[in-house]
């Protein structure tokens, strides 16, 4: 019992340094002019979507006195702001590793080790660091800390209507992780239990779906004052200069397709990014073949398949709005937490696949070990752009292309 603890605690400091590392590379040392300008954006202008972060960080100003904030004070509020959501980060680590059958401790390391090369880079890189987009992760990881200990927390109603406030695309975004883990308690219980997860399940897609009718309702009827919000966003900016694009966008209301047309070379990234990727894909194609298998012997198929499934709700976001990084590290994360949830929690089916794909790739192809650091050289996933390669060679296929007279 000591030796499986300590084993913890080597997996635990093995993740902070790894970490650690992982910051140094990825640190932008800086705020974007659009996160400066979101977070001048707040509710005492008007109702205004993803107002939920500004309108906290401008309570804090006021709780401390801060009579004119500037951009040095908004990055210590991000920067702070960001140690916390690390501190969630590493409880989840932490809680993955405590839950988790002992004899599958070291998959579950080298699990945690693989997704921290994307999660961990993704809070600090210049795009995202005081954006609200990290925070849709951190409240869906607070959810899936509650569905560990597997009882029910009230909590669950609020976290996802937190999630719509951040950022409305909350609902495609990390709704899913969710409702994949309702169903799955749903699935798992019987008589009493089973019921109250049933009526759960029902009510928090009704209210999920209540709320955004409301906020897309309010957004309608709404015509926030941006006049005060341009006055701010200058205030916090280093250069005195704001998103003139995010601020029209809020005054006019949500666009498909956001600004799609000055990212056009994004469906060239994307395809890059899938051809790079694409040694993931068919492992992850091998693990769920061999969960359908397992789960069609236990008469459970059709739920293991809305599992399986679930990282589709993330795909309209691919034309709803041109910020393919959120999008790509959002769908990532659908099957890093479900897979990683359900490791903790023994389910067996899960368990077993993982465990022969491990098995499979050690004894037979021992060269995919490389693949756990394969995409340090892609991360941090920016906003708008996947990463710093894809945006690289997509604009260069793009103007090839448009020299050619082709885009």
């Amino acid at each position: 019992m000591q030796r499986l603890k300590k084993k913890e605690n080597i997996f635990m400091l093995m993740l902070i340094f790894f970490s650690a590392a992982l910051f140094v590379k990825s640190y932008g040392q800086g705020m974007s002019v659009t996160n400066t300008t979101a977070l001048a954006v707040s509710y005492r202008n008007g109702y205004a979507e993803n107002a939920l972060l500004g309108t906290i960080c401008q309570i804090i100003f006021s709780f401390l006195g801060i009579a004119r904030p500037d951009y040095a004070h908004v990055i210590l509020f991000a920067q702070c702001f960001t140690i916390i959501q690390y501190i969630i980060v590493f409880l989840f680590f932490y809680f993955l590793l405590k839950k988790v059958e002992k004899k599958y401790l070291d998959i579950m390391g080298l699990l945690l080790i693989f997704y921290s090369i994307f999660l961990i880079p993704y809070f600090c890189g210049y795009d995202q660091l005081g954006a609200a987009a990290p925070c849709m992760l951190t409240v869906t990881l607070l959810g899936a800390m509650s569905f560990l200990r597997g009882k029910w927390n009230p909590l669950l109603y609020v976290l996802p209507i937190m999630g719509m406030l951040l950022q409305i695309e909350f609902f495609f975004a990390y709704s899913g992780v969710y409702f994949a883990l309702l169903i799955y308690m749903w699935a798992q219980t019987r008589g009493i239990q089973r019921k109250s997860w049933q009526k759960r399940l029902i009510i928090s897609f009704v209210l999920l779906c209540i709320v955004t009718g409301v906020l897309v309702g309010a957004r309608i009827l709404s015509y926030p004052d941006t006049a005060m919000t341009k006055q701010l966003a200058t205030q916090f900016s280093i250069d005195s200069t704001f998103d003139e694009e995010l601020l029209n966008r809020l005054q006019e209301g949500y666009r498909f397709g956001g600004a799609m047309n000055p990212h056009g070379g994004n469906f060239l990234e994307l395809i890059f990014f899938i051809c790079l990727f694409s040694p993931y894909l068919i492992l992850g194609g091998r693990l769920f073949r061999n969960i359908s298998r397992l789960a069609q012997k236990d008469g459970q198929r059709k739920m293991y398949h809305i599992l399986l499934l679930g990282g589709v709700m993330v795909c309209p976001l691919f034309l709803i709005h041109c910020h393919y990084g959120n999008w790509i590290f959002a769908f990532i994360s659908y099957y890093a937490v479900i897979f990683l949830v359900l490791l903790a929690k023994g389910d067996r089916i899960v368990t077993v696949a993982i465990s022969e794909m491990m098995h499979t790739i050690s004894e037979k192809h021992g060269w995919m070990v490389l693949l756990l650091l394969y995409p340090i050289m892609f991360v941090p996933f920016s906003d708008m752009n996947i990463c710093g390669i894809t945006r690289n060679v997509a604009e260069d296929l793009k103007y090839a292309l448009q020299v050619l007279g082709i885009m």
